[in-house]
């Protein structure tokens, strides 16, 4: 007991009877660095070496597509990529690619302003040099540099 009355607990105690937190703790950092690993890299390769150049946002799927299927995608894509933001924010802690799984999950989610984020993040030279990294060691083309102005911070 400390001078409140409490029961002092230690860490250690707390985490052998709180056990399931540790594994889910474990497990989902795990499945975080996998994300990090293999699904981050094989869509940033898939964009265009010229996605971030424009100052306005280029469409690359069809603009048009049933209700009954695009607001499902919507949907869908929107939470994967509130997820992967999640995601990235927890890995600037724990081991993964937090930075370009933040990138990936802003381009998939919809809000106002999100290519000029995703332009502002990329035209820092560190952010860009790790993404043309990636680019590079897979063949693909670097990306191209946004050139970023006092209209668009």
């Amino acid at each position: 007991m400390n001078g409140t009355g409490a029961e002092t607990v230690l860490p250690w105690d707390w985490l052998q009877v709180h056990s399931e937190i540790l594994w889910a703790t474990g497990i989902a950092s795990a499945l975080m660095m996998l994300c990090g690993i293999a699904i981050v890299p094989w869509i940033l390769l898939r964009l265009p070496s010229d996605y971030f150049l424009p100052a306005r946002r280029q469409r690359v799927v069809p603009e048009r597509l049933p209700l009954a299927v695009g607001i499902p995608l919507l949907v869908i894509k929107n939470l994967l990529g509130t997820l992967l933001i999640l995601a990235g924010l927890a890995m600037l802690v724990l081991p993964g690619q937090g930075l370009l799984t933040i990138i990936l999950g802003l381009a998939l989610t919809n809000f106002p302003g999100k290519f000029k984020l995703q332009r502002r993040l990329v035209a820092h030279p560190s952010v860009l040099n790790s993404l043309n990294w990636l680019r590079r060691r897979f063949g693909r083309p670097t990306f191209l540099a946004p050139a970023i102005g006092r209209g668009e911070s």
